[in-house]
């Protein structure tokens, strides 16, 4: 959908309320997987920190360029 295109002024507007509301959603143990956009790294790490998921990582792909956070709901 074009929701997931235009993540508002900075980009990422519409990730952090989800990301959350996932975090509320997920049952202990449970994974979110996420793409993000290549210069997110850093607000997406913060937002996963305040998210109270845990543990998360953020992936680069093929082009050394970050774009995946994994997280895994602690039990």
């Amino acid at each position: 959908p074009a929701t997931a295109l235009y993540g508002g002024a900075l980009g990422h507007e519409r990730l952090e309320p989800w990301i959350h509301k996932m975090a509320a959603l997920l049952k202990p143990g449970g994974i979110l997987a996420c793409e993000i956009g290549f210069d997110q790294k850093s607000v997406v790490s913060e937002i996963m920190s305040r998210s109270g998921l845990g543990e998360f990582r953020i992936l680069n792909d093929y082009s050394d360029h970050p774009r995946v956070v994994l997280a895994k709901r602690g039990t």
